[in-house]
């Protein structure tokens, strides 16, 4: 849905799935309601999905763009569409920079686990994918995790992004992870998962404290 490995130049193709991954809310996850009167009451899933088929019937949707603006301006609603991206690039801009000075914490089986913790951090597993990207280039491809921990106020998140000869399951740490959670805290809205390279755990709820979590986490990994 978004470029990872080539950010400065890629096809119109992707920058219009980017746009409606973006306007949907990101697999919804990031709404901009409250960033202007003008959204909210705007339900961007639906909104996004109205705003195609509307396209579709139209007959333009099959034509010639020359870019992405030329999309965006055959939408019925191409103001808010325009709006929710601005919002989008914003984040992505301001977010970026965070992920700009990661260190590695510690290496197990030759791969450098890189972590990074942060509150309400927008766009986090997109970025976090991108960075990772940077990352293997910086180490000249080899192996290495990001974790990222994002504390709000609603909801603790990990998620966790792999390289693909990295020897640390992402989706089996985030598992475990929720498991340890369940069974030493008693914590019972949490669920953790994926695959080998990418994965998301969790807590939900207000209480859990961040500490618990991070502790838990390099328990696990010391465990590996």
């Amino acid at each position: 849905m978004f470029e990872i490995y080539e950010r400065e130049q890629t096809t119109l193709l992707n920058q219009i799935s980017e746009l409606i991954f973006a306007v949907s809310g990101g697999g919804f996850q990031y709404f901009y309601n409250d960033r202007d009167r003008i959204l909210r009451k705007v339900n961007q899933p639906e909104f996004i999905l109205e705003q195609l088929e509307l396209l579709c019937k139209s007959g333009k949707f099959y034509g010639y763009y020359k870019d992405l603006e030329s999309f965006i301006d055959l939408l019925p609603s191409k103001e808010i569409v325009k709006l929710i991206w601005k919002f989008y690039k914003e984040d992505w801009d301001k977010y970026y920079s965070f992920f700009n000075h990661l260190a590695p914490i510690v290496e197990i089986f030759n791969t450098k686990v890189f972590f990074i913790v942060g509150y309400d951090l927008k766009l986090m597993p997109m970025i976090g994918s991108v960075q990772l990207n940077q990352i293997s280039k910086r180490l000249r491809k080899k192996k290495a995790i990001l974790l990222m921990l994002n504390i709000t106020d609603s909801k603790i998140h990990l998620s966790l992004r792999g390289t693909e000869r990295s020897q640390i399951d992402c989706g089996k740490l985030a598992y475990n992870l929720s498991l340890y959670l369940k069974e030493n805290y008693n914590i019972k809205k949490v669920s953790g998962g994926g695959h080998p390279v990418a994965a998301e755990m969790v807590v939900s709820g207000r209480g859990v404290q961040g500490h618990i979590v991070i502790s838990s986490l390099m328990h696990l990994l010391e465990k590996l």
